[in-house]
């Protein structure tokens, strides 16, 4: 079978409807250094357009695995800027939330700065927001942010963050402690004081099992295993468990099935008969009669089954 185009692993990723592009996202990884600068277009098509994709098309999705994958960093300011996107929810619904920040330390460049920036900025999706929280934090153990400039930096957003931040002041405050930053312990006690921290999220207990017998230098265990699993290593399998989708093996095998039974159907019909079927002639219908004494009756009608 020969390797897809470029142009048919565009089509194939364009596929709309949550149609999984499972031939294209192999394809598309066996063509890293062709597709890519593609896979770029795709989100800056998408970030200057946000509504004049293809209809249905979804891939941006792909592109963004695919890139994480690829370790590229030419993708890391235009996700910070895609993910801008006043109604980005739309776009990437629980990607959000499980693996937005993953994709992001995937392709980091190096600029903490804009992961910073987007956290505080008050008019981004506040799940965006949180979720750079935890990109900073898995740069943390991954030893591409150091220990004082991530402390100094909580200890700014207990300063800087607003009242009306719920959600953040949450993420924050866990953030802080399972980072083991029990030099902020009194920032912590005070946002609990004034009431800023969501108790269903976490509590005064949650933080205190937390720092109990915690070195400065450790963090929490499942922090650990989040950084074990926080790069994107195959796209095909990550995009595929985001997908409401139709499964496109699955799907061509539906079609063959279909084919096979239209085919069968057709087979099984009679023939039609010819413009003139003489009285002694075999039936067209195949019964073995002859005409006159089978559709060739007074009153019989040869019907198309």
């Amino acid at each position: 079978m020969s390797a897809m185009t470029i142009n048919e692993i565009l089509d194939d990723l364009n596929r709309g409807n949550f149609v999984f592009p499972g031939a294209g996202m192999k394809a598309a990884a066996e063509q890293q250094d062709a597709i890519t600068p593609h896979l770029l277009q795709i989100l800056r098509d998408t970030i200057d357009d946000p509504y004049g994709v293809p209809d249905g098309s979804l891939a941006y999705v792909p592109a963004l695995y695919l890139l994480a994958q690829f370790r590229e960093k030419r993708a890391f300011p235009l996700i910070i800027e895609f993910s801008r996107l006043p109604k980005i929810a739309e776009f990437l619904d629980d990607i959000i939330t499980e693996d937005l920040a993953r994709i992001l330390v995937s392709v980091f460049d190096g600029d903490i700065q804009s992961i910073q920036d987007l956290l505080e900025d008050e008019d981004a999706n506040k799940w965006v927001r949180a979720e750079m929280l935890r990109a900073l934090e898995l740069l943390y153990v991954l030893e591409e942010i150091d220990r004082d400039r991530l402390l100094a930096y909580h200890r700014q957003l207990y300063d800087k963050l607003r009242h009306a931040d719920d959600i953040l002041w949450g993420i924050l405050v866990h953030s802080t402690a399972r980072l083991h930053f029990s030099e902020l312990r009194s920032k912590i006690n005070r946002a609990f004081a004034q009431n800023l921290v969501d108790l269903l999220f976490i509590n005064q207990d949650n933080v205190d099992k937390m720092f109990a017998a915690a070195s400065p230098e450790t963090v929490e265990a499942d922090l650990l295993s989040s950084a074990e699993e926080a790069y994107i290593d195959d796209a095909f399998t990550e995009a595929r468990d985001w997908y409401n989708y139709i499964d496109e093996d699955e799907r061509q095998r539906d079609l063959a099935r279909t084919a096979r039974a239209e085919a069968a159907a057709h087979q099984s019909r009679p023939a039609p008969p010819p413009s003139k079927v003489g009285r002694n002639d075999p039936c067209p219908c195949g019964s073995g009669k002859k005409y006159k004494h089978c559709h060739g009756k007074a009153g019989s009608v040869m019907r198309d089954a």
